[in-house]
């Protein structure tokens, strides 16, 4: 009765063994269709969320160019106007500065610097003249 007790108890437990790993096998499998549900799901979640806001981004930056668009024809256009009249005039005015001021500036400049040459010139050639003179006075003083 000992060992027919025991081989009952065997058998229950190889049983009970065989279930809990058919049902770990089973519990893995439906792990990883769950997982795959999810990443799926979570997949068109993001899509559907990114659908959402680049819509509502276009939406909101159509709105919000159309009202800079009406500000700058109702306000700033005016405003411009009346600035670019007066810089019109101001501009006149400093054309006629720059005309009476830079120009001849410029030439004197310009004049200086035809000068300065000039000088350099007489100057490299009387630094010429003397470097000369002083050889031939070394020379001869050598000579002698």
């Amino acid at each position: 009765m000992v060992k027919i007790a025991e081989r009952k108890r065997r058998m229950k437990e190889a049983e009970e063994s065989g279930r809990r790993q058919a049902e770990e096998i089973l519990r893995e499998r439906e792990d990883v269709v769950f997982r795959e549900i999810m990443g799926v799901h979570q997949g068109t979640v993001d899509s559907y969320l990114k659908g959402i806001v680049e819509g509502t981004v276009s939406k909101i930056s159509r709105h919000k160019a159309m009202k800079e668009g009406q500000l700058r024809k109702e306000v700033l256009n005016p405003m411009l106007d009346k600035i670019e009249e007066t810089d019109n005039k101001r501009g006149v005015i400093l054309k006629e500065m720059v005309t009476s001021f830079l120009i001849p500036e410029v030439l004197r400049n310009k004049e200086k610097k035809y000068l300065n040459e000039l000088q350099m010139k007489y100057i490299q050639s009387t630094k010429g003249v003397i470097e000369d003179s002083l050889r031939g006075v070394t020379r001869k003083l050598g000579d002698n």
